[in-house]
């Protein structure tokens, strides 16, 4: 395995959770201004309901009206893209990654 790949898988995740952090983002807006039988915002209502379900718990920890979710998975994203996805960026730029190097 070399150290591009690595750095190619980091880059990846790093893409994928920026975007998971804008879809959430347009679910919050769209959960109090969008249409609901509108096209995009059922697309957007079926990736995110899903992967904020873990999170819902917060509801009936916290009382109150607003819903903690969104914020606290978007937290969970910034923690992971932070710590994770830096990690593997240091191991492929410093060549410290254990692997065997490829090629001479």
């Amino acid at each position: 395995m070399s150290y591009v790949f690595l750095g190619g898988i980091a880059q990846v995740l790093h893409f994928i959770i920026n975007f998971l952090q804008i879809l959430v983002i347009a679910f919050v807006i769209v959960s109090f201004v969008g249409d609901r039988n509108n096209q995009i915002v059922q697309m957007i209502n079926q990736i995110v309901n899903p992967l904020l379900k873990p999170f819902r718990f917060l509801n009936r920890v916290i009382p109150g009206p607003l819903d903690w979710s969104p914020f606290v998975f978007v937290l969970f994203l910034i923690f992971i893209d932070q710590v994770f996805v830096r990690y593997l960026l240091m191991l492929a730029s410093s060549g410290s990654a254990g692997f065997p190097k490829v090629g001479p």
